[in-house]
């Protein structure tokens, strides 16, 4: 466990921490100026009860003013004092800020397969359970693990508990799930002849960007546990910017497309449909072949 009196092993874990912590928000800050456009078009556009633009707005802003304050709470929770309560705060709201990024862009990603296969019950319910049963996981691994931390002087610099690598293996399962179920439906659209539309075409796109993201993110937090590095913390950092990155594209794309022309033919076997039927704007499929 770190302790500020292990100079100067302390100031330079602190200082590496503070650097992720800053280029974490810069990162966010980043995109969100280079989307700006697109979300004033296609996100505040959308009336107030579209659920994607509270979905973007909260993946967007709110976890910008969390990454905004990490820039005065890091200073606070590593100067050396006593936060034993502040500390076991500062766990708990980790793992539940954690966990709704994560959920958030896996909604968007379920809601997209959800569209690929005709709103089908049956995956609704998969899909469904998938979200839950990591949410679940992540609850159970927290209410056993965070009042077996013990807090040091530097509060937030802890030897990664074990349960996060079972975690990590649950996380990757759900998205490669995701992705798999994606994949699935564009062989099949494929020999259809349908596989090829620029929708499905962007739903396997971002879908397997994201999985990227997800799995360079999980392999790092991998190594951080096989080494017992105390520097694990960055990770949120970069956790709360790459959640709202994903997500916000995941959204924006998908708005980008249903807004830009373009022509149908009669015998196309994809129909784009107006974003009420979906209520969630993701343009629903209908595939002729289910009829």
């Amino acid at each position: 466990m770190l302790s500020i009196e292990d100079e100067p092993s302390a100031a330079q874990v602190i200082r590496d921490a503070s650097i992720h912590c800053f280029a974490s928000l810069v990162l966010l800050v980043w995109d969100m100026l280079i989307t700006y456009e697109a979300e004033i078009e296609h996100i505040w556009s959308k009336p107030r009860s579209s659920f994607f633009k509270w979905l973007y707005l909260y993946l967007r802003y709110f976890n910008l003013l969390v990454q905004i304050s990490h820039q005065v709470a890091i200073p606070v929770l590593t100067n050396g004092e006593n936060h034993a309560p502040w500390c076991t705060l500062w766990y708990a709201y980790a793992v539940v800020i954690s966990q709704v990024s994560i959920s958030a862009v896996e909604v968007i990603l379920a809601i997209r397969v959800f569209a690929l296969f005709n709103k089908s019950y049956h995956i609704a319910c998969v899909l469904a359970i998938l979200v839950v049963a990591e949410m679940v996981t992540m609850a159970v691994y927290g209410f056993y693990t965070i009042p077996e931390i013990r807090p040091s002087d530097t509060c937030i610099f802890t030897e990664p508990p074990k349960e996060i690598l079972n975690y990590s293996v649950v996380c990757i399962v759900t998205q490669s799930i995701l992705l798999g179920l994606a994949c699935f439906k564009h062989f099949i659209g494929l020999r259809s002849g349908w596989g090829r539309t620029p929708l499905v075409s962007l739903l396997v796109r971002d879908g397997s960007a994201v999985y990227v993201v997800m799995l360079a993110f999980v392999m790092a937090i991998v190594a951080f546990c096989k080494l017992e590095d105390e520097r694990t913390v960055v990770m949120f950092f970069w956790l709360i910017s790459l959640s709202s990155v994903s997500g916000c594209r995941l959204i924006v794309n998908a708005q980008m497309l249903g807004a830009a022309p373009r022509r149908t033919r009669f015998s196309e076997v994809i129909l784009f449909t107006t974003e009420d039927e979906l209520e969630v704007e993701l343009p629903c499929l209908t595939m002729s072949s289910a009829s």
